[in-house]
């Protein structure tokens, strides 16, 4: 089969999505914090796509190197990280990601109880996730380029919190439309 994980189309798959699903998710939050609202209005179908990609990429992931078996990837992440349960937080992620997804489609007029910190919560899991995967368990120039990109990111945000002087917009702002 084409997508296994000792052909290179399967590596190239499991790999390429995450990578899309990153320069997405930067320019759905680049486009969010834009002064043009042509570009704003980019933002939710760029929050779904690279939450799509991100989908992507665990189906490619589960596929390819874990058989469709959620003992393998258990397995794995004990190996990986030292911590089994750690799978349950990937999980719990990509739900939450996808409720920000729905959210920004559904005509919400003002944030619901508690989604500027479920928006806060998915972007710091989600550099916890991009530090480990390419960071930590990364090796040679990539660890280290990687490390430059994530320290620039946090750079972008603190500038941006401290610029508006209140932290992460909700998910029904995502839409670009409101401000």
């Amino acid at each position: 089969m084409i997508l296994e994980a000792t052909s290179a189309w399967g590596e190239a798959w499991v790999r390429w999505t995450i990578r899309l699903a990153l320069v997405l998710y930067a320019l759905a939050i680049l486009s969010r914090w834009s002064s043009q609202p042509a570009l704003r209005a980019w933002t939710r179908l760029l929050w779904t796509g690279s939450w799509g990609l991100y989908l992507l990429h665990v189906l490619a992931a589960f596929h390819v190197y874990h058989h469709w078996s959620h003992d393998h990837a258990y397995a794995h992440t004990q190996t990986v990280s030292g911590w089994g349960p750690g799978i349950y937080v990937s999980y719990a992620f990509t739900i939450m990601w996808g409720l920000t997804v729905l959210g920004v489609w559904l005509p919400i007029t003002k944030p619901w109880p508690g989604q500027r910190w479920l928006m806060a919560l998915i972007h710091v899991l989600l550099f916890f996730v991009i530090f480990n995967g390419a960071v930590v368990f990364a090796e040679g120039p990539v660890r280290w380029l990687s490390l430059a990109v994530c320290v620039g990111l946090v750079g972008v945000l603190l500038f941006h919190w401290r610029k508006n002087n209140r932290g992460c917009q909700h998910a029904s702002q995502l839409n670009g439309y409101a401000e």
